[in-house]
């Protein structure tokens, strides 16, 4: 990812960034009482920087170690792809969910978000050090809930989706493809329900497969929603039967 290989080796323990020293924990001070990962300091610079180091070498401190960045892949894209494409979404019982993207930060919080305070700090982290184990993956978030008589106790947005049913979700189309599974493979009447985690400190929701079946269509009138999920998601994804009711 980034030109190290000739200033520091394996085993290396880095213990400060241009200045910055590097906790235990592999964070550094941010917004006041706050750590972010070091990787955050990183992402502040253009490809070409310099960048000096100190590690921790075989028991022995190590400073001025120079060099320069490379170019990165990041896990959440800079722009909608093609351009001004509408977003990928997809609806369950109420629940809207998207992905992560530069666009979708800036109109939640602002050209700045990076600074803005009110940015949750797992969405920040994911958004400016988050790297793609491989192509394809994507930051799931829960962007806002619909109002209906399924959600009348959910006060949550911006939350960024970790597993369903203890089944990691690695983007929109795995999320969409697992939920329409469950729920057409799942016979009416039995009782199934869905757990949906989200964040570091894996706050949960649980929907009723039953309930989120009878409750679709009402919930999308009553919010003037055509579709319960985006076209290019829906041509993507392979169909599923549909249980009648």
């Amino acid at each position: 990812m980034y030109d190290t290989a000739r200033v520091i080796k394996a085993g290396d323990i880095l213990i400060e960034f241009d200045g910055n020293p590097i906790g235990p924990d592999g964070t550094v001070a941010f917004r006041g009482r706050e750590r972010l990962s070091f990787a955050y300091l990183l992402l502040r610079k253009f490809v070409g920087d310099k960048a000096v180091a100190t590690v921790m070498r075989k028991g022995r401190k190590i400073g001025n170690l120079e060099f320069s960045l490379e170019s990165r892949k990041s896990l959440i894209s800079r722009y909608l792809v093609p351009e001004n494409a509408r977003p990928s979404y997809y609806i369950h019982s109420g629940l809207v969910f998207t992905v992560l993207s530069h666009p979708y930060l800036a109109t939640c919080f602002g050209s700045h978000w990076e600074d803005n305070p009110y940015t949750p700090l797992d969405i920040l982290n994911v958004a400016l050090t988050g790297t793609p184990e491989f192509d394809g993956e994507q930051a799931v978030v829960l962007s806002h809930v619909l109002s209906s008589e399924l959600t009348t106790n959910f006060e949550c947005h911006h939350q960024l989706l970790k597993f369903v049913d203890n089944t990691r979700i690695r983007s929109l189309k795995e999320l969409y493809d697992f939920v329409e599974g469950a729920m057409a493979s799942t016979p009416i009447g039995s009782d199934r329900f869905l757990e949906f985690k989200f964040g570091q400190s894996n706050r949960t929701i649980v929907t009723s497969v039953d309930k989120a079946r009878e409750a679709e269509s009402r919930i999308l009138e009553d919010n003037m929603i055509t579709s319960p999920v985006s076209q290019d998601l829906l041509m993507s994804s392979q169909s599923f039967p549909q249980f009648h009711l």
